[in-house]
C-alpha cells in the first residue's frame, strides 16, 4: 500500500479540523437556542420595555418600584432587565454558531456593535426584536438538524471513533407554545406567533399559505 503523500495528509488534517469546528459550533447553537425561546416568550408574554424610550421607561420605573414599591412597576424592571441579560449573554454563543471568530474584539465598543447586529438592543422595536430571535432559532435548528443527519446516515463515524465521543445526535428543544392576542382578543402578527407543531402531511396541507409550523421530526416550514 503507497505511502501517503504530503497532500492526502494535509487534505486529512484539514478534514479533521473542520469537522471539529463544526462539531463545536453546532453544540453551541444547540446550547444557545433555548435563549432565543426564552427571548421570544419574555418580549411576547412579559413586560419589558423597548423601542426608542425604553432607558426613559426603565428609569421611570425603577423610581415606581422604588418609591412605593408598586406590583407593576417592579414586573416591568425584572422583566426589562432580564431582557438585557437575556440579548447580552447570547453574543458569544451567536459567534460561534454563526462561525465568527471572537478575535479583534479588544474595545467595549466593537463587542457592542456586534451585539446590536446579532442580538439587538433593548432600543430596538419589540416586533423587531421577537422577529431576530426567531431567525436565529431557525438558523441554529437548521445547522443542528443538517449535523444529525449526518450523524445518523455514518458520514461522521470515523470523526466520533477517532476522537472518542460518543456518536449521538444533539438534542433540539421544542419553541415555547405561547398565545399572543391583541385588541378584542385577536392574534397578533405572524412574527408574534410561534410555529404551529402538526403530526401529519394532512394537517400541514389544511395550514392557511405562510403559516409556519414545525414537522414530526422537529423541521421547521412555512405552508
Amino acid at each position: 500500500m503507497p505511502a501517503e503523500t504530503e497532500r492526502q495528509k494535509a487534505l486529512g488534517k484539514g478534514g479533521a479540523e473542520a469537522d471539529i469546528t463544526e462539531y463545536n459550533t453546532v453544540r453551541s447553537a444547540a446550547r444557545s437556542i433555548n435563549k432565543d425561546y426564552e427571548t421570544i416568550k419574555l418580549l411576547q408574554e412579559g413586560k419589558p420595555s423597548t423601542g426608542i424610550t425604553a432607558e426613559l421607561e426603565l428609569g421611570f420605573n425603577r423610581l415606581k418600584a422604588a418609591a412605593g414599591g408598586k406590583p407593576d412597576a417592579i414586573e416591568k424592571v425584572a422583566d426589562t432587565e432580564y431582557l438585557e441579560a437575556l440579548l447580552g449573554s447570547d453574543v458569544f454563543n451567536q459567534f460561534q454558531a454563526l462561525g465568527v471568530g471572537a478575535r479583534g474584539l479588544d474595545t467595549p465598543a466593537e463587542r457592542e456593535f456586534l451585539r446590536q447586529v446579532i442580538s439587538g438592543t433593548r432600543t430596538l422595536d419589540k416586533e423587531t426584536l421577537i422577529r431576530m430571535a426567531e431567525m436565529r432559532a431557525k438558523y441554529k435548528r437548521s445547522l443542528v438538524e443538517e449535523f444529525n443527519e449526518r450523524v445518523e446516515s455514518g458520514e461522521l463515524d470515523d470523526f466520533f471513533r477517532d476522537y472518542g465521543r460518543t456518536k449521538r445526535p444533539f438534542t433540539l428543544p421544542k419553541p415555547p407554545e405561547v398565545t399572543v392576542t391583541g385588541p378584542g382578543g385577536k392574534p397578533l402578527g405572524q412574527s408574534a406567533q410561534q410555529p404551529v407543531q402538526v403530526k401529519s402531511v394532512e394537517e400541514a396541507r389544511a395550514l392557511k399559505p405562510g403559516t409556519r409550523f414545525i414537522t414530526p421530526d422537529g423541521r421547521e416550514k412555512v405552508r
